[in-house]
């Protein structure tokens, strides 16, 4: 699963944010929680016209653990049952529309992430890219630690190598741009040349702690 981070050129294919619309924090929410704690994680969408607008916002990606309780808001309902997109309320001149989720990993250690399309609403082709990265139980790889992974070469027409810090055991798994498990395994060697071109995540976990790396496969 994703923990997050991320997003931008080598991510998802369109991450470009709108002229109309920004977000707070960012596009990208990393949030961790206590295995037996709640979690409520938020992004603002802010109106960055002299104009009301009309958002749309569409789930393109779920990898959140089955056994964890994740539900969905936005500035117009809290949703029982998580759909898969909606139309928000109107979003006046300096205002902010949200989605706001909350989590209860019901002490079930893991983590996932939630993509989500935002966009006016009827072009959904003009749309920016929002992420939660959600994990629980998990610590995840200081900056510092990050730093010392290599992935190479990235981009790739194939083959990828990987080393992490004093050569220790480590797993890794392949995610496509829709959050979509493409491989699994372990060692320091993969192959990208049978998936289709594109942009994707690779998540390296060893020491109990996880780190995110975008890949491009030419």
């Amino acid at each position: 699963m994703i923990k997050q981070i991320w997003i931008f050129f080598c991510l998802l294919p369109v991450l470009s944010l709108s002229q109309d619309f920004s977000f707070s924090p960012g596009p990208v929410l990393d949030g961790q929680m206590d295995v037996d704690g709640y979690g409520l994680h938020q992004i603002d969408i802010l109106n960055e016209t002299e104009d009301t607008l009309w958002l749309t916002w569409r789930m393109i990606g779920n990898t959140m653990p089955d056994e964890w309780d994740v539900n969905l808001c936005d500035n117009v309902i809290c949703y029982g049952v998580m759909p898969t997109m909606a139309d928000m309320n109107p979003v006046a001149p300096d205002s902010a529309a949200f989605l706001r989720i909350t989590t209860y990993p019901g002490n079930v250690a893991g983590s996932g992430q939630l993509l989500f399309w935002i966009y006016k609403t009827g072009f959904p082709e003009d749309h920016s890219t929002i992420a939660f990265n959600l994990s629980a139980g998990i610590t995840g790889i200081s900056e510092t630690e990050k730093s010392e992974i290599r992935v190479f070469p990235n981009p790739t027409s194939g083959p990828l190598h990987l080393v992490v810090p004093e050569e220790e055991p480590f797993t890794w798994t392949l995610y496509d741009a829709l959050g979509q498990t493409s491989q699994r395994g372990q060692g320091p060697d993969l192959d990208l040349s049978a998936l289709p071109k594109g942009n994707y995540w690779l998540q390296i976990e060893y020491r109990n702690r996880k780190a995110l790396f975008p890949v491009q496969n030419q």
